[in-house]
Order: structure tokens, then sequence, then C-alpha cells
């Protein structure tokens, strides 16, 4: 089998079938999931040895001093960045769903999905005002739209940025939304759920 058999296409450029987009998407996620066992792992044994030598130090009568290592604080560098990437680049669940999954009208069709992008310690995103699910990146800025459930198989709603775009620059003759005044014209309605539910999109 060739290497270009084996490639999985990208679905934002390809057409291919959704057994391929599955198996992309859970590849991504499997790579995130990788990462915090290793970090989990590497924890665990430095705790272990922590917990050793502070034994051996009460053998002798003493009392070891807590000196934290360099690697436990780039350990903590790293969780504390990729829990801070996850919270900013996630945020729109905490303003629109109050990390509370069951206030998404998608719930009921992808609930673990839903679950997982309400968790603040997992890399699944959801923009409620556009219908977007995408997997952070843990070590970086990127994050990797999904069409699929990673837990379920099954298709994910159409994305609608491009709709919620063309609508603001309808409502507004511009596009240009991210200012403190233009935001001030919108409903929040637009920055959730509720327009494309009344639509019927």
């Amino acid at each position: 089998m060739s290497g270009k058999d084996t490639e999985i296409p990208d679905p934002m450029t390809t057409d291919e079938p959704w057994e391929r987009t599955i198996e992309r998407d859970t590849v991504l996620l499997r790579r995130g999931l990788e990462l915090h066992a290793a970090f989990c792992e590497a924890a665990e044994a430095q705790e272990a040895e922590r917990e050793r030598a502070e034994q051996e130090a009460a053998d002798r009568g003493g009392k070891l001093p807590f000196v934290e290592t360099e690697e436990e604080k780039a350990w903590d560098a790293y969780h504390d960045r990729a829990l801070t990437g996850i919270a900013i680049d996630n945020r729109h669940v905490l303003e629109q769903l109050g990390l509370d999954p069951r206030k998404s009208v998608l719930f009921e069709s992808f609930p673990e999905l839903l679950t997982k992008a309400c968790d603040p310690q997992v890399p699944v995103l959801y923009d409620p005002s556009i219908r977007r699910f995408a997997l952070k990146e843990t070590w970086g800025p990127a994050m990797r739209t999904i069409s699929h459930c990673p837990w379920s198989g099954r298709k994910l709603p159409e994305d609608l940025a491009d709709q919620w775009f063309d609508l603001i620059e309808e409502l507004m003759g511009t596009d240009d939304w991210s200012t403190d005044e233009a935001r001030e014209k919108l409903s929040g309605d637009y920055f959730n759920e509720t327009w494309w539910i009344e639509r019927g999109l």
C-alpha cells in the first residue's frame, strides 16, 4: 500500500468518506490524550521520588526541605499554559452556556462532545455562535476544526462561520464586529445559538 493510500486528507479541501475524517479526528484527539498521560506519568514519578527522599530524610531524623526541580517547574509551566490556552479559546461555552452542556440545543445529539467542550481541562472547543467544534493543540495556539464527533462518529452540523459574517455585514454594513461600538449594535443572540436556531439552520 502506498503512502498516498494511507494519507488522511484534509476535509477542508477535499471530499472524503466520513470514516477517514473520523480517523483523522481520532488521531488528533489521541495525541492530546497521550500528552496528558505523559504529564500525569511524569508527575507521579516525581511525587514518588519526593516521597522516597522525604522518607530517607525522616529515617535519618531530619526533614527534607521542599525544593521544586527544574523539570517540575517546566511541567508546571506547560500545564498552566495548556489550561490557559484552552480557557481563552473556549471562553464561548463559559459566556454562552455557563459550562453547562445541557444548555446547548445540540446536547441531545452530541452529549459526550458537548460535555467535553464544557470541561475547562479538556482540549475540545465549541463556539455556539458559528456552531464550530475544534480540537485545541495543547502545545501551541493552533486548533483543528472537526466535522465528526470523535466519541459517537456522528457527522456534526454545518459550520456557520460564513453565514454569520454575511449576516453581520448585512445588519451593520461591515463584517468588523470586533470593536466595542460594533458589538453594542448587535443583540447577544448573535453571539450564541439563538440566531441560527430561529432561522432553522
